[in-house]
């Protein structure tokens, strides 16, 4: 299969995630807001909607629940940037949202990431090549982590999700050893493999995200990238 490569970019492209269950009112309603409102308003800028089933445990909760204070939370949880922005259940979807996207694009980006991704068998493999552009170093003292996000792309409607995005793998990388500001190292980032999806349909997010605060309090992401879908 061609490889496909996905340049570093300088502005900052916002990732929001949802993760949602389909029979919960609440997340009925943010679903609404985000397909029906968000996702047009926001057309043509960098940032992107994720929608997890929330019952799949794809790891990435586990930022949304690090940033938290809660010990029990109501759906829907979302969260932008890895945690830098969280919310949760019943609210004023339209105001919050916004104001968490409209957050996440303000702020600069503290990384350059050039990707290479490339189907193998039923697994996506990715190459990724990270610039410190922090300030500080990344590495196992502030849990600093590449991730690739791999969601399907619908255009009708489905039993299985709320929105046309769905998340259907995520795979981790640690960065190790630390990598120093200004430094430039390239990682590896595989996936298991998959199954029941339309591989034309599939695109990727790459990302690297890291704990200010050390190996305590929320993560917050440096910068991703958008990888297209495999020939």
């Amino acid at each position: 299969m061609a490889t496909i490569v996905a340049p570093a970019v300088t502005q900052r492209l916002a990732i929001f995630e949802a993760f949602l269950r389909p029979a919960c009112p609440n997340c009925q309603a943010a679903a609404q807001e985000i397909e029906t409102v968000l996702a047009g308003h926001y057309a043509g800028q960098p940032v992107i909607f994720l929608e997890y089933n929330a019952d799949a445990g794809f790891r990435r909760e586990e930022r949304w629940w690090a940033a938290s204070n809660s010990s029990s939370v109501t759906l829907p949880m979302v969260m932008s940037d890895s945690g830098h922005q969280v919310s949760a259940g019943f609210e004023d979807v339209h105001t919050r949202y916004t104001a968490m996207v409209d957050t996440a694009l303000a702020r600069p980006a503290q990384a350059a990431l050039t990707v290479t991704g490339r189907r193998e068998g039923d697994t996506l493999s990715y190459t990724v090549q990270v610039t410190n552009l922090s300030g500080v170093a990344l590495g196992p003292d502030n849990e600093a982590t590449i991730w690739a996000i791999v969601y399907e792309v619908f255009d009708t409607a489905g039993e299985e999700r709320l929105t046309n995005r769905l998340v259907r793998a995520v795979a981790a990388t640690p960065v190790t050893p630390s990598l120093a500001p200004e430094a430039t190292t390239t990682m590896a980032v595989v996936t298991e493999p998959l199954t029941g999806v339309v591989w034309e349909h599939l695109h990727t997010i790459v990302l690297v995200d890291y704990r200010p605060g050390g190996t305590v309090m929320a993560f917050d992401m440096l910068q991703a990238v958008s990888v297209p879908p495999k020939p």
